[in-house]
């Protein structure tokens, strides 16, 4: 029986190892990527609304 209850370090571990090879890796650059453009995309519209009557 698992009587033993899963620290953060474990679950720190296990999301680790959820990125090992080259799937993982595709996968957190893929992340990067897309977080990447939501930020560009933030960028363009908070120009966007400095530029216009939005933001004072």
């Amino acid at each position: 029986m698992f009587k033993e209850r899963a620290t953060t370090a474990d679950l720190r571990k296990v999301q680790n190892t959820a990125f090992c090879g080259r799937e993982g890796q595709r996968r957190q650059e893929g992340m990067q990527d897309e977080l990447a453009q939501v930020s560009m995309e933030h960028q363009e519209l908070l120009n966007h609304m400095k530029g216009g009557k939005a933001i004072q």
